[in-house]
């Protein structure tokens, strides 16, 4: 028996309007973010720099995402429509942005591998769990480096291809 059995599905006409909604609010959160991003790397404030780190770090990771899904759609059916070319030219645009953003705020330099001295680490308003995370992901860089450095040169829609870039310098990468 199917799992829907008894229950009633939502006319199309609500599941169109409940999906407008959710579009309309996650516009809101997505020029949101987008500000306090902006205000941050604008300031130029060491304090600031973890956060954007992180922030950036969840961008890509989505741009990852939806571009791999958008990848396997065309894979799947064979076929590319204009929007689809479009929509993941943008991506693209935005997570090779986002990534040069990054490593411009830190004038080149992988925050990742500093010595997270006492003074560097208040500097940059880190605390203990922050630290505890950065050593966790430098071991982890560290340990497949070169596989990593070898992603961040892929194309597009390869698992990991703009986070790695995040990881090494610009002209490494």
């Amino acid at each position: 028996m199917s799992p829907y059995h008894g229950r009633i599905p939502i006319p199309p006409l609500l599941d169109a309007q409940i999906d407008q909604l959710w579009m309309d609010k996650m516009k809101q959160q997505q020029k949101a973010v987008f500000s306090m991003l902006k205000k941050m790397m604008t300031s130029r404030r060491k304090q600031n720099w973890f956060m954007i780190f992180l922030i950036i770090m969840v961008l890509l990771s989505n741009l990852e995402f939806i571009y791999q899904n958008q990848k396997k759609q065309i894979d799947r059916y064979g076929k590319t429509t204009p929007q689809q070319a479009s929509m993941m030219d943008s991506w693209e645009s935005s997570a090779k942005i986002l990534n040069a953003h990054f490593h411009a705020l830190c004038h080149g330099e992988i925050p990742l591998y500093m010595d997270w001295n006492a003074e560097a680490q208040q500097a940059a308003a880190m605390d203990e769990k922050d630290l505890e995370f950065l050593t966790t992901l430098k071991k982890m860089v560290e340990a497949r480096a070169e596989q990593l450095r070898w992603l961040a040169k892929g194309p597009p829609g390869n698992p990991l291809v703009w986070i790695s870039a995040l990881f090494f310098p610009q002209e490494a990468a």
